[in-house]
């Protein structure tokens, strides 16, 4: 899974500034690799741009973060470019380096639009419970905007499987349930429940598949819920 987040851009002379809130970005936690995707006023000059964290936290020539003229998921043209910035996400995300924002060196170009694409890790739990009929997993599905799903649950052995979710959060939300043969391809589950800020609601999936997520939605920004996944095992 993908997603585009908006951020901001200001040029200078010979470098931009790119700046974005780790709050924004729906479950940060969960991306597997992040990418600048750059329009560029006319066509490139040179092979690759310097790029690092602003306030001296550079990576140095060997680390330095090159454009790619085109990429696996699309093919840009020559007046758009994807920069890997994966490593300098994963610093800020654990909180190892202070948000100030990135630099990009680019010499003559300009550019006059920049969007992050983030490539989220797809997380599934698979319960260990071998002599057991019994298994029990609490996590938390939160979100400062106004979407936000689960991990997927392994659920080939489970005759019956219940997701409990408790709405912390100030706003009603939606819950829904999302099957999975394979962890990829998703089937919606026909259910539907609205829970109240402090309530409790409970929700079954009606179909049996080998894979089980929850997704929560609102009108509002501002997810936090706790779940507890609870099934029993063949």
């Amino acid at each position: 899974m993908r997603s585009r987040v908006p951020i901001s851009l200001t040029n200078f002379n010979t470098f931009s500034t790119i700046y974005f809130e780790l709050e924004d970005i729906p479950q940060y936690q969960m991306v597997e690799s992040a990418y600048l995707f750059l329009e560029v006023d006319g066509d490139m000059t040179g092979t690759g741009f310097r790029c690092y964290l602003n306030e001296g936290y550079n990576y140095g020539l060997q680390n330095d973060s090159l454009a790619n003229r085109s990429y696996d998921y699309q093919h840009y043209n020559e007046n758009e470019i994807m920069i890997d910035i994966s490593e300098i996400f994963f610093a800020l995300a654990s909180r190892v380096k202070e948000n100030n924002g990135i630099i990009i060196e680019y010499g003559d170009n300009y550019f006059y639009s920049c969007q992050m694409i983030v490539v989220y890790r797809q997380e599934i739990i698979a319960p260990k419970c071998k002599g057991m009929t019994f298994f029990e997993k609490k996590i938390s599905v939160s979100s400062s905007g106004n979407n936000a799903v689960s991990p997927f649950f392994l659920t080939a052995n489970a005759t019956t499987v219940t997701f409990c979710v408790s709405n912390l959060g100030d706003y009603p939300i939606v819950v829904s349930i999302e099957n999975s043969p394979d962890a990829r391809n998703i089937l919606e589950d026909p259910q539907r429940i609205e829970i109240l800020p402090n309530v409790m609601g409970v929700i079954i999936p009606t179909y049996f598949t080998k894979y089980v997520r929850i997704r929560v939605t609102s009108n509002y920004n501002g997810i936090g819920t706790e779940v507890w996944y609870q099934s029993q095992q063949k």
